[in-house]
């Protein structure tokens, strides 16, 4: 919670003069005028109050100071009774009480008293992928507490005791179930399954810790395209024989479905593993469209016949499985049918139907069969056995890039890495951003920040260019120096 004095710039009164106000956040922020005005040159905003150069100063900073000091202590009372902070309550005179859930006979509304029985319930609301991380925090909890947390018995001393016992999990992970915990008890409250409520919240500044986003920079893509080309005559030439696309602990599989993912604008495990025949729409455009106006050009139209190149793409539009945000990729066909034509036959090698899984993570027969759990299961193993496949090949291969050896790959770096490659080869960022869906502040934070590693070398080395350090001055003046390893060995000498 904030609360700050403020003069409000946005709105000019007939006078000449701006609102002040104070300014109340949490979460959303809500303007409380205090009925008093003063021009932009006579507000002091250091101090954050009415210069002496306005007449009636004292007057007006004493309105703003009372209204300031109101707002203030009617966020002790909130505290006080352990009360969610309501903005428009707190902005009103109107008397602060704490918040029961009023249970109507008619309802049958079930009311916990046991925090696992609450969390029980919410996972119950999840898809598995979601339900499985809240299993994740169960699992965590029951290792601390047992089999029970007594809701009425968390408040924020309870709270913080939960905290240090999380943070031995690492910061990341406690972060996680600390968000998953209030998550769920909140959302106890508002469903009306809490009968009394006491907010609680922690500081996500202590939780904050630098992750090296995994990707792949151009030598390390452009390697793994070479071992895809030099594997091609031992198994995408034989696939018929061997169909290694059923195979998920063929290392060939793996990078072949590395290269397909970034192909597809680095779309995730668990969309490509849906993909089905039916989602690849075979559409064209002509490089050069037709000028109706020169039809009667002879010339025009003969060139327009002969030298005009017809593209053809694939057109994929579905939903992200975790955003449900529509996914729009358009793919060169020679492209995506190079990396993808062994994965259009079946084991046997008859083509396969429109309602075929394009990758063999499923199959269309069993998967009606299969529950919710099972499906989620199935994904996480096949992409984690294809990890394991591609990892352990690139281990073997002596002087592999070390943006392919430094950590383990994982398929979720295929999206990192293809607009990385983009960047690498010189694409605009307005590019790279269309392709990613993101706007272009989004795309350097989220995306990009970490990996313009050659841009930032290259903008710091400009600080220098009017004077270049001498790499022979630099070797000339180590030379001069006392050689450390006979000093270090002389001073052990003589311990007795």
């Amino acid at each position: 919670m904030k609360v700050r004095k403020e003069l409000f710039k946005s709105k000019t009164l007939a006078n000449g003069e701006h609102p002040i106000a104070i300014r109340i956040h949490h979460k959303k922020a809500k303007l409380v005028m205090t009925g008093v005005s003063t021009k932009a040159e006579y507000w002091n905003k250091e101090k954050l109050a009415v210069k002496c150069q306005d007449k009636k100063y004292k007057e007006k900073n004493k309105i703003v100071n009372d209204e300031y000091l109101r707002i203030l202590q009617r966020v002790t009372e909130f505290d006080t009774i352990n009360r969610p902070y309501d903005l428009d309550l707190l902005a009103s005179h109107e008397e602060i009480t704490a918040i029961y859930n009023e249970i109507d006979d008619n309802e049958t509304i079930p009311i916990y008293t046991n925090f696992f029985d609450l969390l029980d319930a919410k996972i119950q609301t999840y898809e598995e992928g979601s339900a499985r991380k809240y299993r994740q925090l169960k699992n965590a909890l029951i290792k601390i507490y047992g089999n029970e947390i007594a809701i009425k018995s968390i408040n924020k001393t309870w709270f913080a005791t939960l905290e240090e016992n999380l943070k031995s999990k690492g910061v990341k992970q406690a972060k996680e179930l600390i968000k998953r915990f209030i998550t769920t008890y909140n959302w106890g409250f508002t469903e009306g399954h809490i009968l009394y409520y006491k907010p609680i919240s922690y500081n996500k500044r202590a939780y904050t810790s630098i992750i090296e986003k995994r990707t792949l920079d151009l030598e390390g893509f452009t390697f793994l395209q070479h071992l895809y080309n030099i594997g091609t005559n031992e198994h995408l030439n034989n696939w018929l024989n061997e169909p290694y696309t059923f195979n998920n602990n063929s290392y060939f599989n793996a990078i072949n479905i590395f290269l397909i993912m970034v192909a597809f604008d680095g779309l995730a495990p668990i969309d490509l593993s849906y993909l089905r025949m039916k989602d690849l729409k075979r559409k064209q455009y002509k490089k050069m469209p037709l000028d109706y106006t020169r039809i009667k050009d002879s010339q025009y139209m003969k060139e327009y016949n002969t030298k005009n190149q017809i593209i053809e793409y694939y057109s994929v539009q579905l939903l992200r499985q975790k955003t449900k945000r529509e996914v729009n990729i358009k793919l060169p066909c020679y492209i995506i049918d190079s990396l993808l034509y062994p994965y259009y036959y079946d084991e046997v090698g008859f083509k396969k139907k429109e309602d075929d899984f394009i990758l063999n993570v499923f199959d269309k027969k069993t998967y009606s069969q299969l529950s919710k759990k099972q499906i989620y299961s199935r994904m996480s193993n096949y992409w984690n056995t294809l990890a394991d496949a591609l990892n352990d090949y690139i281990a073997t291969i002596h002087n592999a890039p070390t943006s392919l050896t430094e950590k383990r790959i994982t398929y979720y770096a295929a999206r990192h890495t293809a607009l990385n490659v983009l960047n690498d080869k010189g694409a605009t960022l307005e590019e790279i951003a269309n392709m990613a869906g993101h706007d272009l502040k989004t795309l350097e934070k989220s995306y990009l920040g970490d990996f313009n590693i050659k841009r930032k070398v290259e903008s710091n080395l400009r600080i220098w260019e009017n004077e270049p350090i001498q790499e022979e001055a630099i070797e000339s003046s180590w030379e001069n120096q006392p050689r450390q390893e006979e000093t270090i060995e002389g001073s052990w000498e003589n311990q007795s």
